[in-house]
């Protein structure tokens, strides 16, 4: 047995039955405590990191939405003037005319 153990048992006979109960009980109630606050921040932190991806989300599908839009918008112009729409590729020195097949 070493040292350390020596005395703690030493401690834990000093104690009544009684009074090592109340300890273990004191022991375990601070540990729960101890818990159920470290659980309220990571919830806390849980939350604040759900809103920032909701947010990025949001505007991630705003931002496409919007592309979208733009790029209706612009042939919606378009067909009404009766120009092409050029579409340019993005490989080097390729460019793509297409007329607008609804014309």
């Amino acid at each position: 047995m070493t040292k350390r153990t020596a005395k703690a048992q030493d401690l834990v006979d000093q104690l009544s039955c009684e009074e090592f109960r109340k300890a273990v009980e004191d022991i375990i109630r601070r540990f729960q405590e101890e818990l159920i606050h470290e659980r309220k921040e990571l919830l806390e932190q849980q939350k604040v990191f759900d809103v920032r991806f909701a947010q990025k989300v949001y505007a991630a599908g705003t931002s496409q939405v919007s592309l979208l839009m733009l790029a209706m918008e612009t042939k919606s112009e378009n067909l009404v003037c009766g120009k092409p729409v050029q579409v340019v590729d993005e490989s080097p020195k390729v460019q793509v005319h297409i007329l607008n097949s609804l014309m």
